[in-house]
């Protein structure tokens, strides 16, 4: 699917001397009424679609933020020059705009509004930060996730109990003084 973006010639092998055989077995049907570049996004939206949160949630929630409104305007102009979203610059060609969802490369962008709600459910089991983060990974993306992630672990009380107790440094022998008053310690 991440393919189907660009414009590529496709040269039939027969399957002896083609490992990847399926390519050619593979048949979808397309619509094309819109065109093939509709169907890749409208598979993409589909793939990237979370349980949790419904597309028309997502698609509602991106039109009030107005960050969100800005970027897709970007996207669909290709004009950065006035955008105040600019940390979006560097990933610019990776973004994609489908029917008011933003899409990421395969990963939907979530609005502000709905990521607490999402990083809550990510980390409903409490697995920690890593695992958490690769849940979200999967199928959704935007600036700074990681780190709002590592933030709601490690406030996280039932994570912070439930964690690995890291062992203290073990205790050194310390040589006696060669003379008098060169230590001095107090134990109370």
């Amino acid at each position: 699917m991440r393919l189907q973006d660009y414009d590529f010639k496709v040269v039939y092998r027969p399957g002896k001397t083609n490992i990847a055989d399926v390519l050619s077995r593979l048949n979808l049907k397309v619509n094309r009424d819109h065109g093939e570049k509709y169907y890749y996004f409208a598979a993409l939206v589909g793939s990237s679609t979370i349980p949790a949160l419904r597309p028309d949630e997502i698609d509602i929630a991106t039109k009030n933020e107005p960050e969100l409104v800005e970027l897709r305007q970007c996207i669909q102009t290709g004009d950065w020059s006035n955008c105040s979203c600019k940390k979006y610059l560097p990933v610019g060609q990776e973004l994609r705009n489908h029917s008011n969802l933003l899409l990421w490369g395969t990963r939907m962008i979530i609005p502000k509004q709905l990521r607490t709600r999402l990083l809550e459910l990510a980390h409903k089991g409490h697995q920690g930060i890593v695992k958490t983060k690769s849940m979200l990974h999967i199928k959704v993306r935007w600036l700074g996730m990681g780190k709002e992630v590592e933030r709601l672990c490690r406030t996280c009380d039932e994570c912070q109990a439930t964690s690995e107790f890291s062992r203290p440094e073990p205790i050194t022998r310390t040589l006696p003084p060669s003379g008098p008053w060169q230590d001095c310690a107090i134990d109370i």
